[in-house]
């Protein structure tokens, strides 16, 4: 089994993100020789037999990159080097110099996942006019198989077929989803959403090979289950989910840190009850014929509201229209090139053709 821990190894980051939900940013960073000793102390946890995921997480992660080479390199030589691979999540933007070289040579070992909104207007207005700062070609070239992580401003969205376009112009499979903690609720919104998802849903048919991003490629094949209580659970916080702050605090996830939620906030969510799956459901949102498969957030429900179940629902109407597109690709799809030859089994074929029936009766 791989288990995954996240460690936050600076409190620091170069941009100034619109939509940032780390609103606590301070000039914390932690030591090499922390970092090791949680790395260690979840070793003794696990059986010989498996594996630990360490994510660097920041701020932006490379602003202590002394610590991610000395980290890697200490278990490179160790006798956990073939139990041990890291994740790093960063901007970009510092990926140069002695940075790009270090991890060419490590990239055995380490995956970066780039966090890109978009062309040039689109991430420069989102993310600090970073575009020029970024090598994209490097991060597809050097890690093929990682995707992008594109967040969708109010800004950004009227450019969201043309953003997802561009960077699947360099190849990249594309986690895309909407910014917490932002003013969604504008009428015109989800009219520009429905336009810019009829505009993906033509760009997928013409283009097969290519795997949809995020917001077209909802698992509608699970609505016939409404599998409510294992898809509250799955994002982990609280339960499978392992997370240290700079100062090696744990917490639910990252979300739930003080970086991201303060002091206050982050002390009142050990109160939560993750275990009882029950507490954690949105009876408002329960009878919903799509909820098996709308994602939330605890840390910035808890956030926002005081409370993990209770949503934004400014989002609720984009989510709809997600899963209405998603159905509508897979319909089309089915249309176009015949379901046997979409590479479903057949029990996935009659999950998702009964998805289309359920999101085409009820949405």
């Amino acid at each position: 089994m791989n288990k995954k821990v996240t460690i936050t190894i600076t409190n620091r980051c170069n941009l100034n993100c619109t939509y940032c939900y780390e609103a606590y940013k301070t000039n914390d960073s932690m030591s090499s020789e922390t970092a090791k000793a949680i790395i260690l102390k979840e070793f003794s946890k696990i059986s010989e037999d498996d594996t630990l995921l360490i994510d660097f997480m920041g701020g932006e992660p490379f602003l202590n990159f002394e610590l991610i080479k000395e980290v890697v390199e200490f278990f490179e030589n160790s006798e956990y080097s073939n139990r041990i691979s890291y994740f790093v999540s960063t901007n970009g933007t510092l990926v140069k110099g002695i940075v790009k070289d270090w991890l060419i040579s490590h990239k055995h070992l380490i995956t970066c996942g780039l966090s890109l909104d978009g062309d040039r207007d689109s991430q420069n207005r989102n993310r600090s006019n970073s575009f020029n700062d970024i090598d994209i070609e490097l991060f597809q070239k050097t890690w093929p198989e990682a995707s992008i992580k594109m967040t969708v401003s109010p800004y950004s969205l009227k450019n969201l077929a043309h953003d997802v376009k561009f960077l699947h112009s360099f190849g990249f499979k594309i986690m895309n989803n909407f910014a917490f903690g932002v003013n969604w609720f504008k009428d015109e919104f989800c009219d520009i959403l429905k336009n810019q998802l009829e505009e993906l849903v033509i760009y997928y048919l013409d283009n097969p090979s290519i795997v949809p991003c995020q917001m077209l490629n909802l698992d509608i094949g699970r609505l016939a289950y409404r599998d409510k209580v294992n898809k509250v659970a799955s994002c982990g916080a609280g339960t499978l989910m392992t997370v240290y702050d700079v100062f090696a605090n744990n917490y639910p996830c990252h979300f739930f840190q003080p970086l991201s939620i303060g002091e206050k906030k982050s002390e009142l969510s050990k109160l939560i009850e993750f275990n009882n799956i029950s507490n954690l459901i949105d009876k408002k949102c329960e009878t919903c014929n799509i909820y098996s498969i709308c994602k939330t957030c605890y840390g910035s429900n808890f956030n926002a509201t005081g409370d993990p179940r209770k949503r934004d629902l400014s989002l609720c109407s984009f989510t709809k229209l997600s899963a209405y597109y998603t159905a509508v690709l897979c319909l089309e799809k089915i249309k176009k090139y015949g379901i046997e030859n979409l590479g479903w089994d057949e029990i996935k074929q009659t999950e998702i053709c009964n998805g289309i029936e359920d999101i085409y009766s009820n949405l």
